[in-house]
């Protein structure tokens, strides 16, 4: 796994995106999802994909970022600290600066 760095920016890759329920989709073509528990070193962090709405932001060019309907999500927000308001985790290609992550879709 090679860290993420500024330079890498615009080179990643999101699908199926973030509203796609990949527990679902494993269990349909037979595979282990990282859920199973299989992995005994991994730690995983499994939402319930209905349940999970989180609040996700599209922010087109030159437009007014909108939040989008709320929907069922593949992911959860990580925070800096055990706290509702402590900053989002932050990726170095997409906040060189070291700012804070946001709810963007593409953050």
């Amino acid at each position: 796994m090679t860290a993420e760095t500024a330079a890498k920016a615009g080179s990643e890759h999101y699908d199926p995106g973030p509203f796609w329920d990949w527990t679902h989709y494993m269990d349909l073509i037979g595979a282990a999802s990282a859920a199973s528990g299989e992995d005994e070193d991994a730690v995983t962090i499994d939402p319930d994909f209905d349940a999970n709405r989180p609040e996700v932001t599209s922010c087109p060019p030159d437009e007014e970022c909108q939040v989008l309907p709320a929907q069922p999500a593949n992911f959860l927000y990580l925070r800096t600290e055990p706290r509702d308001d402590a900053p989002l985790l932050s990726s170095a290609v997409l906040h060189p600066d070291g700012g804070p992550g946001t709810t963007r879709i593409d953050d």
